[in-house]
């Protein structure tokens, strides 16, 4: 580059050549540039005064308003013309006057409207696109309600999907779609088909709906029940039901109940229910088969009513295994209540409900009221009470007439012991009687637990026709008898041992303080005992020591009334008996007085113990004697030292 060319890095007019220039010594750093000759202007100027930023002002707000006036015509011209064209472009989608619309796809199903429960419903399903152009991505989606017979609840709805691609413009295409419906006979099921689909150059999704009726004409299964249609009351009463599809289908997760009427007390079942007394799972039914489940039970109610089973049969909920979700079917059996034609009534103790209470080693005394209730004599009749139970003590039953077989534990009846059995005529009646005793619930060691007897008392007898003996006439009565618990507190007063050291003379003095331990005791033999409370107070010349042992027992003292409550809880079976008792242990002060010289005052006042069976379902109670300082269950104890001395 030539020497007199500059670079442009060295151009003046850079910021770090105008500094070193600026302080530069030499006067020839800066170049001076020339400068030109000055000349005289003539301006005219206007003699009258006007502000020229005014009118310049005014004539900017003038182009603007024109501007803004301008483009809000335009604003306001094209949303009109947009309302317009949206308007007339859904008008003519949804009219049907140009190619493209939903009017122009019909949804034809064409197949039977009615169908039996739980069968195939084979159903072709006809789509025309009538559009000028083609429907692309169409699915075909099916809904139907598996328990509801409509397609309201989305919880309940069956949905399947089919692909059917493409549609073209003027074509009909044909789905094949398999439904198998549940419910009872008479049901109308909604079936819903949608057609979803998109349009070229879109990519928005379309419907196109239809709703098809479809009739329950047949349930899927029959239910037949096979029971007696009467029964007296308090009898043995057995029903039965059978479950057979009438599909060639195999019907899954079947399910069955039944609703038992009041009076009717469940006993067993065949097979066992799946889910409390009433319900059954059956699992998948094959066509062909029949499934029987049979319930035992006793019946009861007065002469004249009706009781009624109702049954039940369908598929699994989703939502809950233990309950039917679609009913196929049901029915209801009606039994009605009658009068026994030869009526033998057991009451114990008085009571005759099917179930009664009593105590161990007690005396249980039966009677028997017996009726002819036919209007016709009936002859060889026959009364038999079976004693089922090991509690029962054989050497104590003693009937009022008739035979104690002790082999088999029967009490036998008949007109060997009361002529009347030979021939008993319309109406008559008449009263038996045993009585016996319940060994206790604690033997050799062993505890029965949940402790109970039973009695059947069955009453027989032939009714004449035409001269021969063609039926047997049979009635029985069962009672079932629970015994109590053993439930029982005691009390013991102590001086020396554990687990409190106790203080003062012995024997006690007068006016001198003497310390004593108490120790109360619970048990309960064969049932557990819920709500256990024991009860007692103390004299007014004896102080509590608040000493407690377990010190964790919930033992408490009124120290106004001196009430002292021992709440125990729960005393679980065998307590006292096969386990350890229920124990505590407290400590009292005695004060005697003169008053009370020579005798052996009263440490703790009569006990009482309250309790809940919970096997019976009973009240229990229980008392002791008053606790005085006779120290029998202290091994130290010294005849004579119980009494005041002076």
């Amino acid at each position: 580059m030539p020497p007199n060319q500059n670079n442009d890095n060295d151009k003046p007019h850079r910021l770090d050549d105008i500094q070193k220039r600026l302080y530069s010594p030499s006067p020839n750093a800066i170049p001076h540039r020339k400068q030109g000759l000055l000349h005289q202007v003539n301006h005219t100027v206007s003699d009258i005064w006007k502000d020229d930023r005014t009118e310049a002002v005014k004539e900017k707000v003038q182009v603007v308003s024109m501007n803004s006036s301008f483009f809000k015509k335009f604003f306001f011209a094209s949303i009109v013309f947009f309302i317009i064209a949206l308007g007339i472009g859904a008008y003519i989608f949804f009219s049907g006057s140009n190619n493209i619309s939903a009017d122009n796809v019909q949804i034809n199903v064409l197949g039977n409207a009615y169908t039996p429960g739980g069968e195939e419903l084979p159903l072709t399903i006809e789509i025309a696109n009538s559009n000028a152009v083609q429907l692309e991505l169409a699915d075909l989606v099916v809904e139907y309600g598996r328990n509801k017979p409509d397609v309201t609840d989305p919880a309940d709805i069956t949905s399947v999907r089919q692909s059917i691609g493409t549609i073209g413009a003027g074509k009909v295409v044909d789905q094949k779609v398999d439904l198998t419906l549940y419910g009872q006979e008479g049901t109308n099921k909604q079936v819903k088909f949608t057609l979803e689909y998109h349009v070229p150059g879109s990519n928005a999704i379309f419907q196109k709906e239809k709703i098809f009726s479809v009739t329950i004409n047949t349930a899927p299964v029959t239910l037949t029940a096979l029971a007696q249609t009467s029964t007296t009351s308090d009898q043995p009463y057995t029903f039965t039901v059978n479950i057979t599809p009438n599909t060639k289908q195999t019907i899954p997760n079947m399910m069955l109940k039944i609703d038992y009427p009041i009076g009717f007390e469940f006993q067993s079942a065949s097979p066992g229910p799946s889910y409390m007394s009433n319900v059954w799972s059956l699992g998948d039914v094959a066509p062909g088969t029949t499934v029987q489940i049979t319930v035992l039970g006793v019946l009861s109610g007065q002469d004249g009513e009706e009781r009624s089973f109702r049954v039940y049969t369908g598929s699994q909920d989703v939502n809950d295994k233990n309950a039917i979700g679609t009913t196929f079917t049901s029915i209801l059996h009606t039994v009605d209540i009658i009068r026994p034609f030869l009526q033998a009534d057991l009451a114990i103790n008085g009571i005759t409900t099917p179930e009664v209470v009593t105590q161990s080693r007690s005396t249980i005394n039966g009677t028997i009221n017996w009726a002819n209730n036919l209007p016709v004599k009936i002859l060889n009749a026959q009364i038999v009470a079976k004693l089922n139970g090991a509690l029962i003590d054989p050497a104590s039953v003693q009937p009022s007439s008739g035979f104690y077989n002790s082999v088999d534990n029967t009490i036998v009846w008949d007109q060997n012991s009361v002529p009347a059995f030979a021939a008993i005529n319309p109406g008559q009646t008449g009263t038996l009687g045993f009585t016996l005793a319940t060994k206790s619930l604690y033997q050799s060691g062993s505890l029965t637990t949940n402790p109970n007897i039973s009695i059947d008392v069955s009453i027989s007898g032939k009714q004449p026709e035409a001269g021969t003996y063609s039926q047997t006439i049979n009635n029985v009565k069962h009672v079932t008898i629970k015994l109590t618990t053993d439930f029982n507190v005691s009390g013991q007063a102590f001086y020396s041992g554990e687990p409190f050291t106790n203080t003062g003379p012995m024997p006690p003095k007068v006016n001198d303080k003497t310390t004593y331990t108490i120790k109360w005791i619970l048990t309960s033999s064969a049932n557990d005992v819920s709500g256990a409370i024991v009860h007692a107070s103390l004299p007014s010349y004896v102080h509590f020591l608040n000493n407690i042992n377990p010190t964790d027992s919930d033992l408490t003292v009124d120290p106004v009334s001196s009430d002292i409550i021992w709440n125990v809880g729960s005393v679980p079976k065998g307590a006292g008996f096969i386990t350890d008792p229920k124990v505590v242990y407290f400590q009292v002060e005695l004060n005697p007085s003169i008053s009370q010289l020579t005798t052996a005052p009263v440490l703790v006042n009569t006990m009482t113990a309250i309790g809940t069976d919970t096997y019976t379902n009973t009240p229990l109670n229980s008392t002791w004697k008053e606790i005085t300082t006779r120290l029998s269950s202290d091994p130290a104890f010294v005849e004579g030292q119980e009494k005041v001395v002076q």
